[in-house]
């Protein structure tokens, strides 16, 4: 991970909550125009958002209260608290994450980096980027 990468995390992580949420709403709004463009149908982007968010939450095993209000703030998805702890069960678990970084190797360049700016946003929302949340932002970053 480059120096620049670290400084745009920490940038992020002195965001405003209200900052976070938006940069969130950008990014993950780039995110899914680039799926369509690339043949994703609008009536399945929920599941590409609810899966990168189960991967990001579960990087460090933990979900927080502030994970879950960025995720609803960010989507407009309307879940409980243990809902949103259900859906990000088992995120971390080597054979999901090989599989959705299989699928982010088939990214372009602009949509990764969507994808890892809402990743970040959401990871930082709780103040905190651990050290497995940055490297599975590496991981994706090599991909």
């Amino acid at each position: 991970m480059t120096d620049e990468i670290i400084q745009m995390i920490q940038q992020i992580l002195d965001y405003s909550d209200e900052q976070k949420v938006d940069l969130g709403k950008e990014s993950l709004g780039r995110f899914l125009n680039g799926l369509m463009q690339g043949g994703i149908e609008e009536k399945d982007l929920p599941q590409f958002i609810v899966a990168f968010t189960r991967l990001f939450v579960s990087a460090d095993r933990k979900c927080s209260q502030k994970e879950f209000e960025f995720f609803t703030n960010v989507t407009g998805i309307k879940m409980s608290y243990q809902d949103f702890y259900e859906m990000s069960n088992g995120g971390a678990s080597p054979e999901y994450v090989k599989g959705l970084l299989e699928w982010v190797s088939k990214l372009n360049k602009d949509d990764r980096i969507a994808l890892i700016l809402y990743g970040v946003a959401l990871l930082s929302s709780d103040n905190v980027v651990e050290q497995k949340e940055l490297v599975l932002i590496d991981q994706i970053l090599s991909c």
